[in-house]
């Protein structure tokens, strides 16, 4: 590692804002329907990063200054719950930027849709649903000028869980993870999925 006495000291600024909502017996009496939405605004000046030097062992690691980056989104989460079924959703949609050099940030994630909904069977004390994530397909383009594409893809499990009244704090779960078995690589790891898989934990 060596010592980078040219830095300029990395600042930033951030903001968010957005508003919260709660409500009771909208469709049946002491149902509850929540929900969340933010904006944001992350702004980093002279972000210092790391520069691994060609080769290792003659350059090690140093930092620079990279510029200034931006960092804009906004996320929506929402929630209803009537007792014996429930849904949950939530919405991401980030976009950073170098705006010294004009370029996207690859380290960005996509934007993310999340959709899941269950019930409740009281009589056996089982608790059974259904997960998604849609993730959308984005390109980039890195300090080098190379795009770079990241193709959409969706997932959907499935668990149940099992909870006995008559044995307080046991709990049984099953979960079915990537139920189509979908072949796809996460975003912005490049690293393959899972195949499908059925997990038992107590």
């Amino acid at each position: 590692k060596t010592t980078s006495l040219q830095l300029q000291e990395e600042k930033a600024k951030s903001w968010q804002g957005g508003f919260k909502g709660s409500f009771e017996s909208l469709a049946s009496e002491g149902d509850v329907l929540r929900f969340k939405l933010v904006y944001f605004e992350n702004d980093i000046s002279d972000k210092i990063v790391s520069v691994r030097g060609v080769p290792a062992t003659v350059n090690p690691v140093s930092y620079i200054n990279d510029g200034d980056d931006t960092y804009k989104g906004w996320e929506f989460e929402g929630f209803y719950d009537n007792g014996t079924s429930y849904a949950r959703t939530s919405y991401s949609r980030i976009r950073g930027k170098n705006v010294t050099r004009g370029t996207d940030l690859t380290s960005t994630p996509s934007d993310q849709f999340t959709f899941s909904v269950g019930t409740r069977v009281e009589a056996l004390d089982l608790d059974l649903g259904w997960q998604a994530a849609f993730l959308q397909g984005r390109s980039s383009v890195d300090p080098t000028g190379a795009v770079s594409e990241d193709p959409a893809y969706n997932v959907h499990n499935l668990y149940i869980k099992w909870a006995p009244k008559a044995f307080e704090g046991f709990e049984a779960r099953i979960t079915a993870n990537n139920i189509f078995d979908k072949d796809y690589k996460r975003h912005n790891s490049g690293i393959r999925s899972f195949a499908r898989d059925v997990r038992f934990a107590i």
